[in-house]
């Protein structure tokens, strides 16, 4: 039902039934990584991606992409198709900034500063620590220039750049 409602543009409902697949899923499946419930992470981060969410779009397809790893590997086509979409949504988020910034010129303003932290959780999700870095302190700098330090949203774009920078650097 969830994606035949995505289908007819119906999204706010498409995802109310997707949340409710994929809650049974969990149940049916004691929470462990299986197909199924990737498949359900997929079609919420669609939806999400079709409402025009990109940062829960990018959450869904990136916990949807860790699990068909885990279940499938790297090289399955599942694996792959969710990827896909994951390079996708961090696609448009680029191309989200880049017109925000064409249309709002060179300033300070809290939509850039939004589609900075989206753009950081792209480079995030897809393994690419130092332009996530980049994306979430300019973000965190933005949001505390805009809307001062103790405000959520700066706040928010703080957790995610300390987030960050407190995980192990990848050795190589």
């Amino acid at each position: 039902l969830g994606l035949a409602h995505n289908a007819l543009g119906d999204i706010t409902i498409a995802i109310a039934y997707l949340e409710e697949s994929l809650a049974m899923r969990k149940l049916i499946y004691c929470d462990k990584p299986h197909p199924s419930i990737a498949n359900s992470l997929n079609n919420l981060g669609g939806a999400y991606k079709d409402l025009g969410d990109t940062s829960k779009a990018i959450a869904y397809f990136e916990e949807s992409y860790a699990m068909f790893l885990k279940v499938y590997g790297a090289e399955h086509p599942r694996t792959q198709a969710v990827k896909k979409n994951l390079l996708g949504t961090a696609d448009d988020c680029l191309q989200t900034l880049n017109m925000k910034i064409d249309i709002l010129g060179d300033v300070q303003h809290e939509e850039i500063a939004f589609s900075l932290g989206s753009v950081g959780r792209g480079y995030q999700a897809l393994g690419d620590r130092e332009n996530a870095l980049k994306s979430y302190k300019q973000s965190y700098e933005m949001y505390n220039e805009i809307k001062g330090e103790d405000h959520p949203k700066t706040q928010e774009a703080k957790t995610n750049l300390e987030y960050l920078q407190n995980q192990a650097t990848p050795s190589t």
